[in-house]
């Protein structure tokens, strides 16, 4: 028995209801619901299994209560009248487990409420930014389903989104905007490394997209947190991968959790290589990579393409060509210099406060 918890495992009762433990499995949604919002068997399963693990309540998380004009999420469960069923089914699975089944629900409310009167425009055929290359790695299917719900929400929300618009001084001020938060990211870094301007020569997420013009053998430039997951993405699609990186270490930067499953990843991918403690110092005909090694020694690494991914840069020719276009101009992101590029989480963050203010 734990000295600082001895009641955790005991049973008690509230109101009629008896819980057989003091654990409670927080709100968690799957987001594995048809496009009717129905649950499929696995997320019925998924729910099961938690209740089989001990917890004395099991919850069902993001759950809508106007799923039509308000929902969180695209796939999030929907309470409705012809899902009554399910919900039954989902409790009665909870329930075999031993478990009981509670419900989260919410309101999402929309962005207009503040009464501002918002247009999005993004410069590309697509909104998603930089996440736009999770449509093609199932490997980041969490990030993929952050990126589809924030584009629903968005969707959702009565801004005005304009796609392949690019926002020019002239734009600006032809709008008569009060306000323009900038959030135009950042752009791959290129060091003066001769050969890496070789139109052959592609960055890492441009990969994503031209599987069928990439060789058999691959050279990804780069061990960062970018380099490492193209590289594993590469290697699971079919091709024989080698990763280059100056440091000893790959992935320094990743979360410790993250990590431990790439490297597990890697382990299963015997076409994944990695070589430490090379600087690349030139590349030949978009193909041979040249580098020393500690000792200075010369090593060539052979490829049918290259790619890169050696760090971002702030996109500072956004932020200084629209500075002074509206009343105020709040940058967001990446897009400052010497911004060091943000996580997911901290550019959203950013995002939301700059909307908060306005």
């Amino acid at each position: 028995m734990n000295p600082f918890y001895p009641h955790l495992f005991e049973s008690f009762s509230v109101k009629g209801l008896t819980f057989r433990n003091r654990l409670f499995s927080a709100p968690n949604m799957m987001c594995s619901m048809d496009i009717n919002g129905s649950p499929t068997p696995d997320m019925i399963a998924y729910y099961a299994e938690k209740a089989r693990g001990g917890a004395a309540v099991v919850t069902i998380g993001d759950t809508p209560v106007d799923r039509e004009h308000a929902a969180s999420n695209p796939r999030s469960f929907s309470l409705t009248y012809e899902n009554l069923p399910f919900l039954s089914e989902m409790a009665m699975a909870i329930h075999e487990g031993g478990a009981l089944a509670s419900l989260e629900l919410n309101h999402a409310g929309r962005a207009v409420e503040r009464g501002h009167d918002v247009t999005l425009c993004e410069r590309s055929d697509k909104l998603g930014g930089f996440l736009k290359f999770t449509d093609y790695d199932d490997l980041k299917i969490d990030l993929f389903r952050l990126k589809e719900h924030l584009i629903y929400m968005c969707e959702c929300s009565g801004a005005k989104i304009l796609l392949n618009t690019e926002v020019t001084p002239e734009y600006v001020k032809d709008g008569g905007f009060d306000a323009l938060i900038l959030a135009a990211g950042s752009l791959a870094a290129k060091p003066p490394i001769p050969g890496l301007d070789d139109p052959r020569v592609q960055h890492a997420t441009v990969a994503y997209t031209q599987l069928d013009k990439l060789g058999h053998h691959v050279a990804v430039l780069g061990g960062g947190l970018i380099g490492c997951e193209t590289a594993l993405f590469l290697a699971k699609a079919g091709h024989d991968v080698t990763i280059v990186e100056m440091l000893e270490e790959i992935a320094p930067e990743a979360n410790w959790m993250h990590k431990e499953g790439m490297m597990q990843a890697f382990a299963e991918t015997p076409q994944l290589h990695v070589r430490t403690g090379l600087k690349v110092t030139g590349i030949e005909d978009g193909r041979t990579v040249h580098a020393v090694d500690a000792t200075g020694q010369e090593q060539i690494i052979q490829a049918d393409s290259v790619i890169y991914a050696l760090g971002l840069r702030s996109n500072m020719a956004a932020y200084e060509s629209l500075l002074y276009t509206a009343p105020e101009v709040i940058p967001v992101g990446d897009c400052l210099r010497g911004v060091k590029a943000k996580k997911t989480r901290e550019a959203m963050l950013e995002g939301y406060w700059a909307a908060v203010r306005l």
